[in-house]
């Protein structure tokens, strides 16, 4: 699975829409979707902010764990 694969799952699972996490770091909605689609690179700022937004890791974002369903944040 790969970062904005990762990326949809964790904000899902914390029930945050993409509109509202683009609100909250300062970016577009369309932005957020390049980014769940891997169309776009994620900048680091990005993954930092994603931490702490949702108390994850860089690994939870970059790396994944395909198939796992628990709750993050």
């Amino acid at each position: 699975m790969g970062y904005g694969k990762n990326m949809r799952r964790i904000r899902k699972a914390a029930g945050v829409g993409s509109n509202e996490l683009a609100r909250k770091l300062g970016v577009s909605g369309p932005y957020i979707s390049q980014l769940e689609r891997e169309s776009k690179a994620m900048p680091l700022w990005i993954v930092e902010r994603l931490e702490e937004i949702f108390g994850c890791t860089p690994e939870d974002i970059i790396r994944g764990t395909e198939g796992d369903d628990r709750k993050v944040g």
